[in-house]
């Protein structure tokens, strides 16, 4: 699936899911022009242009393989049991239990696990809300005309996954305490990733997005803390 055309010619933003083209540029630190200039007109060098073009055919190669990798997921949607499953996974995800594990351990005096939690969810929510802003990535119900998902998402932007994110996070905080519940938690954080794509709420590099910022937040506040 193409997502440009060509460097400077016709975009169709419905198919990659961001806003426009000048905003994929912005995420690159370039500027394209959506007129043809030549070199001496814009003040660049061929080099300069031929890095420009590299920067999108990655772009384009990623996105690509995003969308081959959603197609995939998405196609498991119309079988109602694995709905279900990626449904109840989904909710395992949400914001209450995390509050209710905190304040089982708060009652049990655990600190320590408590207070990496309370400040990694207090960075990850940060994190959260200024990416999504940040790039402003359409769901795949937006980008990709005629696609419908089986749930409503919780807000507009796409990128990065916080059911994941928070997920993972969770998952290692746990594991750093109580290695053995890795073997349960771990399978449950990847699931919860894959049950996001399969809702059709989320594209493949959200989750992987996701559960890098969630690791990432534990590990910068263990490496703090302890």
């Amino acid at each position: 699936m193409k997502f440009l055309k060509k460097l400077t010619g016709d975009y169709n933003s419905t198919l990659y899911p961001y806003k426009s083209l000048s905003l994929i540029s912005k995420r690159c630190n370039i500027t394209v022009k959506l007129r043809t200039y030549s070199c001496n007109d814009l003040g660049i060098s061929l080099t300069k242009t031929s890095k420009v073009e590299q920067k999108m055919r990655i772009l384009q190669t990623i996105h690509r393989a995003d969308i081959s990798a959603f197609t995939w997921f998405v196609k498991y949607k119309h079988r109602e049991t694995v709905v279900k499953i990626a449904r109840t996974v989904s909710i395992t995800a949400d914001g209450p239990l995390y509050v209710f594990a905190g304040c089982v351990f708060l009652y049990l005096q655990h600190w320590d696990l408590a207070k990496l939690m309370a400040l990694s969810f207090l960075l990850e929510r940060i994190c959260y809300k200024v990416f999504k802003r940040l790039f402003k990535r359409n769901r795949p119900p937006e980008a990709i005309p005629g696609f419908k998902s089986v749930v409503e998402p919780s807000d507009r932007f796409s990128f990065p996954s916080g059911h994941t994110s928070a997920a993972f996070m969770v998952t290692c905080i746990f594991t750093y305490f109580f290695p053995l519940i890795g073997l349960i938690l771990i399978p449950w954080a990847l699931c919860v990733g894959a049950a996001r794509v399969v809702l059709g709420v989320h594209f493949p590099s959200d989750v992987f997005a996701g559960a890098a910022m969630g690791y990432g937040i534990f590990a910068l506040f263990v490496t703090i803390l302890f």
